[in-house]
C-alpha cells in the first residue's frame, strides 16, 4: 500500500560509510572467516535460566535478545533478557570494544522471570529505539503475558508505558515483529503465540492513539490461528511479491509455516504445498540468491531416528522465491537441511563474498531431547551457485549452548558482521569476526515520522557483480532481533559505484558514494547526482 505518502520535502538522512581494508578471497577453504569468542573480554558474559523451573515447555525455549543504537551515538547496544536469574541487561556500547550493564541506571527495569523475547524499534516515531519484551504463559501459574513497551526519552533513558497493551486478550507473547500494516504510516505488531490449549489468538495488533489494538480480524485473519495452528513462533514482516506492502510470514509449531499476502490492507493465506516444514521454530528471510526477491529460511528439527516426542523429524527448510512471491522448497539443493534443534537463524555475508551466509542456533533440554542436549551452532557458508557448506567449526565457533536467540551485527564497526548467541539455561557468547575484508558500506536510514526508521523499505547496491539487496526491517529471528541498519560486505575485485533506496512510500531515491561521506536525501528528491 502508498497511503499517506510523504510530501516530496520531507528531509531524511542516509549515513554511508566506505572502508578500505585488507583483500580477502578465493574457494571456500580460503574464505572461511576467524571468529573470536569473547564475552568476558568485552562485557556481555551473562546467563540465562530459571531458579525454580522449568515449569514446562514454554520455559524451556524461552530467552530475549535484541540489538540496536539505544542512545544515537552510532554504536549498536544489546538487550538481554535472563529469565528469573536477575534483572535484564542493557549492556550499553562504550566505542572502544566494551560493553557495560546500564540498565538500571537508563530505567530498563525488566525484572521478570516470565520476560521472553525482545525488540529494539522505534515504537512511537519520535526518533529513539524503545524497547518491546514478550512474556511466557505458565499455566500452572495462572500467568497472562501481554508485550510490554519501553517508551526512550531521547537520551536513552527508559520509561515503561503500562497502558500500550491495555488491551491485550490472554495468554503469551513470544516473537515480535513490526511494519506498517495498515497504510497509516505508523508501525504495527505481528507476534507469536505460542499455546496449545485450544482456540484463537489474536496475532496482529494495530497501533491506535489508544495503544495497539486486536486486528486479526479487520485484516482477514479471522480462523487463520485455530487449534494447533495457535501454535505459532515467528512472525516476519516481508514484500514477498514486490507490491510495495508488507507481507507476513509466520512459523507455525506443530503445524506448517504460514503465508499471508498483504492486499490492499487485506491479508490473505497463501500457503502453498511447498511449505512443508513441520516444527517452524525460528526464521531468517533476506535474499540469498542475489536475484533481487525475498526468500525464507525456517529453522525446525531434525532427527534421524526414531523421535522420542511429539516433534518431526525433517528438518530445516530454505524456500526459494520465484520472483512473484511463490515459493520453492530447495532445501536439499542448498544442503541446509540438518541442524538439530534449530532455533534464532540469521542471514549474513560473515566472509565477505557479496554472498549472504547462514547462521543457525540449536539445542534442547529435557530427557527426552537428550540427542539434542549439546547441538552446536552451524554455519552455512553461501557457495554463490545454490549450495551452501557448513563450517561453524573451522570458523571458530564452537558453542553447544542451548542456543535460543541471536544478533548479527557489526558491534566493533570494523565492516564485518560478528554474533551474539543467547543460550537458554546457560551462558551467552559474543562470537567477534576478525577476518579482513576489502572494503564495506554500512547505510543508516532515516526516515519521515512516524517511521524513522523507514522500516519495510529496502537498500540497493549495484556495480560490477550481482546487485546486493537488503531490506530495511524491525523482524526476528526467534525471540531475537539485529539492529535495522544495512551493511554490505564489498568482495574484493568488485566495484560498485550506486546506491538506491527504495523507501516505503514507494519513492526511489539513488546516490554514488564516497569513503566518509554522508549524503542527505528528501524522500521524493536527490541533492547529489552519483558520484564518480
Amino acid at each position: 500500500m502508498h497511503a499517506n505518502r510523504p510530501n516530496a520535502l520531507s528531509p531524511v538522512i542516509v549515513k554511508m560509510v566506505l572502508s578500505c581494508l585488507l583483500p580477502f578471497g578465493g574457494a571456500l577453504a580460503q574464505t572461511v572467516p576467524t571468529f573470536a569468542e569473547v564475552s568476558q573480554q568485552v562485557g556481555v558474559s551473562t546467563t540465562h535460566g530459571m531458579q525454580f523451573g522449568p515449569f514446562g515447555e514454554s520455559d524451556m525455549m524461552s530467552g530475549g535478545v535484541a540489538g540496536g543504537d539505544i542512545d544515537g551515538d552510532d554504536w549498536p547496544d544489546l538487550l538481554v533478557l535472563r529469565g528469573d536469574l536477575g534483572a535484564a541487561r542493557l549492556f550499553r556500547n562504550q566505542g572502544n570494544g566494551h560493553f557495560a550493564d546500564e540498565a538500571l541506571l537508563r530505567g530498563l527495569t525488566i525484572d521478570s522471570g516470565f520476560a521472553n523475547g525482545a525488540l529494539l524499534a522505534d515504537v512511537d516515531g519520535d526518533g529513539d529505539l524503545d524497547a518491546l519484551v514478550g512474556g511466557l504463559y505458565i499455566p500452572d501459574a495462572n500467568h497472562v503475558s501481554p508485550p510490554r513497551l519501553w517508551r526512550n526519552d531521547g537520551q536513552g533513558f527508559f520509561v515503561e508505558d503500562t497502558e500500550a497493551f491495555s488491551a491485550w486478550d490472554d495468554a503469551d507473547s513470544w516473537s515480535m515483529a513490526l511494519a506498517d500494516v495498515d497504510g497509516d504510516a505508523d508501525l504495527d505488531l505481528a507476534v507469536g503465540r505460542w499455546n496449545r490449549s485450544p482456540g484463537e489468538r489474536n496475532h496482529v495488533w494495530l497501533q491506535t492513539t489508544e495503544g495497539f489494538v486486536a486486528a486479526d480480524v479487520d485484516l482477514g485473519l479471522a480462523g487463520a490461528f485455530q487449534s494447533d495452528n495457535a501454535v505459532s513462533f515467528t512472525p516476519n514482516f516481508a514484500d514477498i511479491d514486490d507490491d510495495g506492502d508488507q507481507d507476513l510470514l509466520f512459523t507455525g509449531d506443530f503445524g506448517h509455516s504460514r503465508i499471508f499476502r498483504n492486499d490492499d490492507g487485506l491479508f490473505h493465506h497463501q500457503t502453498s504445498a511447498a511449505i512443508n516444514d513441520e516444527n517452524g521454530m525460528g526464521a531468517a528471510v533476506a535474499d540469498y540468491d542475489n536475484d533481487g526477491d525475498l526468500d525464507w529460511f525456517v529453522s525446525a528439527i531434525f532427527d534421524n531416528g526414531a523421535p522420542l516426542g511429539n516433534w518431526g523429524t525433517t528438518g530445516n527448510r530454505l524456500y526459494r522465491n520465484l520472483g512473484d512471491g511463490q515459493f520453492e522448497d530447495v532445501t536439499d539443493l542448498a544442503g541446509v537441511r540438518e541442524a538439530g534443534w534449530g532455533w534464532g537463524s540469521c542471514f549474513a555475508d560473515f566472509n565477505a563474498d557479496g554472498w549472504q551466509d547462514l547462521l543457525v542456533v540449536n539445542g534442547m533440554l529435557g530427557g527426552q531431547a537428550v540427542a539434542f542436549n549439546d547441538d552446536p551452532v552451524r554455519l552455512f557458508f553461501n557457495q554463490g551457485d545454490g549450495r551452501f557448506v557448513e563450517a561453524a567449526a573451522a570458523a571458530g565457533i564452537l558453542d553447544t549452548g542451548q542456543g535460543r536467540g541471536v544478533v548479527c551485527f557489526d558491534y566493533d564497526r570494523d565492516g564485518d558482521t560478528d554474533a551474539f548467541i543467547q543460550n537458554g539455561y546457560g551462558q551467552s557468547r559474543m562470537y567477534r569476526n576478525d577476518s579482513p575484508l576489502s572494503a564495506w558500506v554500512r547505510v543508516q536510514v532515516g526516515g519521515r515520522q512516524p517511521n524513522t526508521q523507514a522500516i519495510g523499505g529496502r537498500v540497493l547496491l549495484f556495480g560490477s557483480g550481482p546487485t546486493l539487496r537488503r531490506d530495511i526491517v524491525a523482524g526476528n529471528h526467534f525471540l531475537s532481533a539485529s539492529p535495522s541498519d544495512i551493511q554490505f560486505a564489498i568482495p574484493e575485485g568488485e566495484r560498485y559505484q550506486r546506491i538506491e533506496i527504495r523507501w516505503p512510500s514507494g519513492v526511489t531515491s539513488v546516490s554514488g558514494y564516497r569513503p566518509e561521506m554522508t549524503v542527505r536525501f528528501s524522500i521524493d528528491s536527490i541533492f547529489f547526482d552519483a558520484f564518480d
